[in-house]
């Protein structure tokens, strides 16, 4: 027999909840001021979408950090180098 591990649905970053909203023009309108208060920062590396949640039927804004663009951002960072620990012998 051979040991294979199946592999599913790889699982992203988790999206926050910023706010609860009655309806779907609130939730644009919340979305859009957000945006653009991004644009201002200049903050590419974030997501954010619109979901309707039902029992009460609500909209919720979400927001979270885009991995691609996380890891592109660290594959740029420089590794950091380990310090070197001096071992001391006791006699």
């Amino acid at each position: 027999m051979q040991n294979k591990q199946e592999e599913g649905p790889v699982q992203g970053r988790p999206w926050k909840i910023v706010k609860k909203l009655n309806t779907y023009i609130e939730a644009i309108a919340f979305r859009d001021e957000v945006l653009k208060a991004w644009a201002a920062e200049k903050n590419t590396l974030m997501q954010i979408k619109i979901k309707r949640m039902n029992d009460p039927v609500l909209y919720t804004v979400r927001t979270r950090q885009d991995p691609e663009k996380l890891k592109e951002a660290s594959k740029k960072k420089a590794p950091k180098k380990k310090k070197e620990k001096k071992i001391s012998k006791k006699a």
